[in-house]
């Protein structure tokens, strides 16, 4: 996920941040490894072309993520999206295996709990949650987790070195 204003960072693009030498999507995609396809949600598809990965443009850019994982899941071929937002380098392979372990048994919104705080911007998302997110959307509640509240959702802890 690469939408927002980016005001902290003087509007440079989160995804194109580095850190300890290495770009976000190039850490980000090493904890992904393994997934048979992935998708980049953005705003608009230009700034993010020579990525060479297959883009979701966001079809509601002024609601926040509750509209880019909206335009994902009903974008994707798959059952489900694992969402991770683009400010997110230290994301792990041990904390991807982890959520979708949970995500296997339970079949439900899946998201991760690290920093003594809930992280819906790293989770699993099936493709049942699209009605709950489109009555949200059409309530006018951008919230993401007032989202997840009336879906119903697991969360997964991480550990510290995890998150």
């Amino acid at each position: 996920m690469t939408g927002g204003k980016n005001r902290r960072i003087d509007g440079k693009k989160k995804l194109f941040l580095e850190m300890e030498g290495r770009s976000f999507p190039e850490r980000i995609l090493q904890a992904l490894q393994g997934f048979d396809k992935i998708y980049l949600s953005v705003e608009e598809a230009a700034p993010y072309e020579h990525l060479d990965l297959p883009m979701v443009v966001d079809e509601m850019p002024e609601i926040g993520p509750i509209g880019e994982i909206y335009s994902g899941l009903k974008a994707c071929e798959e059952e489900a999206l694992f969402v991770v937002a683009c400010d997110m380098p230290f994301v792990t392979k041990e904390a991807v295996r982890r959520l979708l372990d949970v995500y296997s048994h339970r079949h439900k919104i899946t998201i991760a709990w690290a920093d003594d705080m809930e992280h819906p911007l790293l989770g699993i998302y099936p493709k049942s949650a699209l009605p709950h997110l489109e009555k949200q959307i059409q309530a006018g509640d951008y919230k993401l987790m007032d989202a997840l509240v009336h879906a119903g959702y697991a969360v997964v802890t991480l550990p510290e070195e995890n998150s």
